[in-house]
């Protein structure tokens, strides 16, 4: 094999093997290439070059490949790795019209590797379920930057549509598809799974797409009269000048920076995907829904995904142990205790009368019902992350909300704090999100 940018150019291993009729044709090396998506004909670029370093002339066969793949083994990789090599010397192999060499040695071996590989490798990431999204996205959206609202849409349009990193990089500004109530359709059209560009497509709430359009605007990204097909995420330069489409090396990297520092576990470019099943799991959706959502070909990865929420909803925790929904009912927030009814003989301590929630010091409503904001202590009923509960019930007992933080584009303000909207244009300085 050897390199190319835009196609893999195959050619036969060993002399005596001639390719099928009209494989040196470039047309048709190139769409031998197309066949498989960019990220394979890299995996298999480099496994093909490790191989043929190491066979150094010798023919690619059922006995060579089993040595080889037994050799990785020894240095301590994984069977991921063993894998991929049997994999890329049979893509070789089959495209050159040559005979497999991965016969009944390799495929033992190879299922040895895999039996005494348990435990081996890198294993399974983190999931960034939802509310860790929502608090990496909060903290992006604070810094009032361009990269800021870059990362901060990257991680809220993943999370939502349980994409890819290689799905979410190939967004374009024409692949979204606006509805009148601020949520939107993603229309993803290819993907690892789909390579013949099917197409699919997947839900964006309005709170994300709020952080999406921030973002847009303020990068000049879909403009009227702009192209289509520019690409959505794109780097930002040093002062702000916007760049070119990034690289899937690129978003990896902003989702483990924005997203790894309080999480336990490897967190990747996938944790936004896995972490959107777990999440889906815990609120109730079946395993189709979730193999729908996130576009598994077969249940066995979201299943995988989702194995510890199986267990806290299975039969043991719901018949033995009286686990509801696979939780048990939690015990009151010492914060809510305030919001319980009081007897009679408690309604005055030390002289002063207790103020009923709800109402302002001197007895007249506030403009914020507290029970709509104390459920769960930095999550709105709707499951918006906002400010905290404590922060809240005082701003309701004052009759005024919590004293605001400055400059956050109003969009987005609206999106995490919508019952605090501002008036000025994306990126002015305004009063802003309320202090947490």
């Amino acid at each position: 094999m050897t390199k190319s940018s835009c196609a893999i150019t195959v050619v036969p291993a060993a002399a005596p093997h001639h390719p099928a009729p009209g494989i040196n044709d470039p047309a048709i090396s190139e769409l031998i290439g197309a066949s498989i998506s960019s990220n394979t004909r890299r995996a298999y670029r480099g496994a093909l070059d490790r191989l043929d370093a190491w066979l150094n002339g010798r023919p690619v066969e059922d006995g060579t490949l089993a040595d080889w793949i037994a050799h990785l083994h020894g240095q301590g990789l994984s069977a991921a790795t063993a894998s991929l090599a049997v994999a890329a010397a049979r893509f070789r192999s089959r495209m050159s019209g040559r005979e497999d060499p991965a016969g009944p040695v390799t495929g033992r071996t190879l299922a040895g590797i895999r039996r005494s590989s348990i435990g081996r490798g890198r294993g399974q990431v983190a999931g960034v379920i939802w509310e860790m999204a929502d608090e990496a996205v909060t903290e992006a959206v604070e810094e009032n930057t361009l990269r800021g609202l870059r990362d901060a849409a990257l991680i809220s349009v993943a999370s939502d549509g349980l994409l890819r990193v290689s799905e979410v990089v190939a967004i374009n500004a024409d692949d979204i598809e606006r509805d009148p109530d601020g949520s939107a359709v993603l229309h993803i059209q290819k993907s690892k799974t789909d390579q013949e560009g099917m197409g699919a497509t997947c839900y964006l709430g309005p709170n994300t797409m709020a952080v999406l359009d921030a973002w847009m605007e303020s990068a000049g990204i879909g403009r009227d009269g702009g192209n289509p097909d520019d690409p959505v995420f794109r780097s930002v330069r040093k002062g702000g000048a916007i760049g070119g489409k990034l690289s899937d090396r690129s978003a990896r990297a902003i989702v483990t920076a924005r997203c790894g520092l309080s999480i336990p576990g490897r967190v990747s470019g996938h944790s936004l995907r896995v972490g959107s099943a777990i999440s889906l799991a815990r609120a109730g959706a079946s395993l189709v829904e979730l193999q729908q959502a996130g576009r598994w070909k077969s249940p066995a990865m979201p299943a995988l995904y989702t194995r510890g929420e199986a267990a806290r909803r299975g039969p043991v925790a719901r018949l033995r142990h009286g686990q509801e929904n696979g939780r048990r009912p939690a015990a009151a927030d010492p914060l809510e205790v305030g919001d319980l009814p009081v007897p009679a003989s408690a309604e005055k301590e030390n002289g002063e009368a207790r103020k009923e929630p709800g109402r302002d010091a001197g007895g007249g409503p506030c403009a914020e019902p507290c029970a709509e904001n104390s459920l769960t202590p930095g999550i709105r009923s709707n499951g918006v992350k906002t400010a905290d509960s404590t922060t809240l019930r005082k701003a309701c007992l004052a009759g005024s909300p919590p004293k605001a933080r400055e400059s956050s584009p109003d969009r987005v303000t609206e999106r995490y704090w919508p019952d605090w909207p501002m008036s000025n244009p994306v990126g002015a300085s305004a009063a802003g999100p309320p202090a947490a």
